[in-house]
């Protein structure tokens, strides 16, 4: 399942070179995520799971900054759950000003015991709730 969310860019996203910073980029994409969370409903599954301190963390991030966004921009963040292994899961994102991919990225999140501090295994009803969300590229 693709989700896309609208965003503006604004006067406050820009650093002193007058366009969008690295770093806003990445918290753009984790807005995206959140935005994939609430639509799938997969964040009912997570909210689920707190309840037992279980959590989900992000172990690697591997961003690519195609071109620049400035102010005034209309970009479109979409993302994508693309894989879900046995402790982990890919997310695949992009950043998109019109019909131009400005940034792109891969999202490795696992699952995370909140008192053991260690990743987990995911168990077999977050699972189930997941792999059909799954796209396959």
């Amino acid at each position: 399942m693709w989700v896309s969310l609208p965003i503006v860019v604004r006067s406050t996203d820009l650093d002193e070179y007058s366009h969008v910073n690295n770093a806003k980029f990445v918290e753009y994409l984790e807005w995206g995520r959140y935005e994939w969370f609430d639509r799938s409903n997969a964040g009912e599954a997570f909210s689920a799971e707190k309840d037992q301190e279980l959590g989900a963390v992000i172990a690697k991030m591997e961003v690519s900054y195609l071109q620049e966004a400035r102010r005034g921009d209309a970009l479109s963040i979409r993302t994508a759950l693309v894989r879900l292994g046995g402790k982990s899961m890919r997310f695949r994102q992009c950043i998109f000003n019109g019909e131009h991919m400005i940034c792109e990225a891969q999202i490795i999140g696992v699952l995370f015991d909140l008192q053991a501090r260690r990743s987990l295994t995911f168990p077999q009803a977050l699972r189930a709730r997941l792999e059909p969300l799954v796209v396959v590229l």
